[in-house]
């Protein structure tokens, strides 16, 4: 290997490495702070850098083969935490936001590709939570949708479908939070079907 192909190889392993390092530590404030009243700030702040980063930063720093997917998938948290001013949506959040640790664990896994008890766990992982939680997650922001649209109508007197711009903020949490799901559907049919990596 020339010099120059060793000190690009080099560039590209330090970038890698310095974004693995900003994901653990984004993930873990954010859960942190998705049980805290400080979600609404925290998250969307660390996310939607994390965003700015992969989109304008070094396109070394991450290898994700899903990169599009990836970057949606953060906006979307950025946005469901912002929602977290509402109390009644914090509890749905949280459930959300243990979904969004799975990038810790592609990443760990990624880093010790050798490791069958860390691959093993990173498979349960993201078939328990990118394939069964998120429904739950989503399923929680339609209650909570469903039951402030009710008592909406009712104060109101008249049906929000008459004038869609009208509707409470909760319906658009709501398909947030459907749209995210459906992105952890896609991120799981690449990643299990092509072998692709997440991050």
């Amino acid at each position: 290997m020339t010099p120059i192909k060793e000190k690009i190889g080099s560039h590209q392993r330090d970038m890698e490495y310095y974004h693995d390092t900003a994901t653990y530590a984004i993930v873990g404030v954010s859960l942190l702070a998705a049980f805290t009243s400080l979600a609404q700030y925290v998250v969307p702040i660390l996310y939607f850098s994390d965003v700015v980063w992969l989109e304008y930063g070094d396109k070394h720093c991450n290898t994700s083969q899903v990169p599009k997917l990836y970057k949606a998938s953060l906006i979307c948290t950025a946005l469901l935490a912002m929602a977290t001013h509402y109390p009644e949506l914090r509890a749905p959040f949280q459930i959300h936001m243990l979904v969004a640790t799975v990038p810790v664990f592609s990443v760990a896994h990624r880093q010790q590709k050798d490791n069958k008890v860390l691959e093993l766990f990173f498979v349960i992982a993201w078939l328990v939570m990118k394939i069964g939680m998120t429904w739950m997650a989503t399923f929680q922001y339609l209650n909570v949708a469903g039951e402030a649209y009710s008592k909406w109508v009712t104060v109101v007197n008249y049906s929000p479908l008459m004038n869609p711009w009208t509707n409470p903020p909760v319906i658009l949490v709501m398909m947030i939070a459907c749209i995210s799901s459906v992105i952890d559907l896609g991120q799981s049919f690449w990643v299990m079907s092509s072998n692709h990596k997440l991050i």
